[in-house]
Parts: structure tokens; C-alpha cells; sequence
């Protein structure tokens, strides 16, 4: 019988820059995946929606529990090497990768530079995912300038039950209803300061170990593109 990792669903090497509308969960390339991969996107829309879960590239990143999944097997979502740039305006639980991620999915490597507007009550905002519920955001990026909602971090929204929130960076101005954060944690839910300086080079990233030999492209003075996917900036 096929294995789990061969039944799961797989966007790799995809861009969108249609705008997208919605009235309910979204994404900029993916609405809803369960124990879907996700690699090597990125997003360059704006997004607006009503409600939901909104995401640049996902909008509910969930997966499977023991006695659900294929072969009885548990798994979530991967989202690995992607980016956003799109601003969004509206949703729910909204973040600049994913809206929600649920149910051991992992968000990695990856960065948002929109701005998110969110004038709901209630809302959860954050840079990288709105909501994260027994799952993973490692070494991840939030270099967005600007956040606005009810409950706003620089990472994530909020987070629930067993969940890895570490090595993160966002970018040290970026404002919060406002306001910028004074907190400055790797393992928070605001990430570790960076400036735009340290954003727009290579450092950074390498100490996350992006791999900058296949998957991505640094410009100088510009944020990391996808080797062979994205424009490289001049």
C-alpha cells in the first residue's frame, strides 16, 4: 500500500500575482491543506477578505491525527521555503504565511513583508501565522512594517497546545497597532529584532540555515528571492 509520504499532495516552484478576494478561509496559493507540502512559492498578491483564516500562501495549514491520516499514520502541513509580499486586509485569523496551522504542521524558512490590516473584533494577527495550535514555526522571518488587529504579535496571533515557536527574526521597527515592540525573543511570539539593514543581506538567513547554494537568491540591499523562480531584483 502507498505510504503516507507518497499519498501527500504537493505545490512546489508556484507564484500567484492575481489579486485574490474572498469571503471566507484563503490563501494566496493554497485555501485549506491538510498534510500538504508547500515548497518553493511565493505570493505577490494582495489578498482582502471577510472573514476566516487567511494566509499569504495558506490559509489553514492542518493535518491529521494517529487514526486519521493514511496507514493510520499522524502528519501535518509543511510549508518550507516560501514568501509573501502581498498586503492583506480583513479576515479572522490572519497571518503573512498562514492564517492557521494546526495539528504537528511546521512553517519554515520562510518570510512575509506585507502589511496586514485587520479592523475585526475579534482578530488574531501575525507576521508569520494568526493562530498555531499544537504545531511549529521555526526559523522564519516577519519583516512586514506594519500589523493592525485585536490581538497582534510579530510571529504569530496566539498560540495553543504543544507548540515550537523558535529562531525567528522580524524586523526590529515594525508597527504593532502603532506601535513598535520592545520585546525581543527568538522564541517569542514578537521573534528576535533584526533591522532592515540585516534583513536586506545574507546574514541573517544563513544562521537559519537557508540554503542560499540551490533554494535561494541574495541581492544585496534587497530581501532573498527563489533561485529560479523569482525575479532577481536590480
Amino acid at each position: 500500500s502507498a505510504t503516507p509520504e507518497a499519498d501527500r499532495i504537493r505545490v512546489t516552484d508556484c507564484f500567484n500575482h492575481g489579486r485574490v478576494v474572498t469571503g471566507g478561509t484563503g490563501g494566496g496559493l493554497v485555501g485549506l491543506g491538510s498534510y500538504v507540502v508547500i515548497s518553493k512559492c511565493y505570493n505577490a498578491a494582495d489578498m482582502t477578505a471577510q472573514y476566516g483564516y487567511i494566509g499569504g500562501i495558506i490559509g489553514y495549514a492542518s493535518g491529521w491525527k494517529n487514526g486519521q491520516g493514511p496507514n493510520a499514520e499522524s502528519g501535518g502541513c509543511l510549508v518550507t521555503d516560501c514568501y509573501n509580499t502581498g498586503n492583506i486586509d480583513g479576515g479572522y485569523k490572519v497571518g503573512g504565511i498562514a492564517g492557521s496551522v494546526t495539528t504537528t504542521s511546521l512553517i519554515t524558512k520562510s518570510y512575509h513583508s506585507g502589511v496586514i490590516t485587520n479592523a475585526g473584533d475579534p482578530s488574531l494577527v501575525g507576521g508569520i501565522a494568526g493562530s498555531v495550535a499544537d504545531a511549529q514555526l521555526i526559523s522564519c522571518v516577519a519583516a512586514g512594517k506594519e500589523l493592525t488587529g485585536a490581538t497582534v504579535f510579530r510571529i504569530a496571533g496566539e498560540k495553543t497546545g504543544t507548540c515550537t515557536i523558535e529562531n525567528n527574526y522580524a524586523l526590529a521597527d515594525t508597527k504593532v497597532n502603532g506601535t513598535e515592540v520592545t520585546e525581543s525573543d527568538a522564541a517569542s511570539l514578537n521573534g528576535m529584532d533584526k533591522t532592515a539593514v540585516e534583513l536586506n543581506s545574507q546574514a541573517p538567513y544563513q544562521t537559519l540555515n537557508w540554503d542560499f547554494e540551490d533554494t535561494w537568491v541574495s541581492v544585496n540591499g534587497f530581501l532573498p528571492v527563489l533561485n529560479g523562480i523569482s525575479e532577481i531584483p536590480v
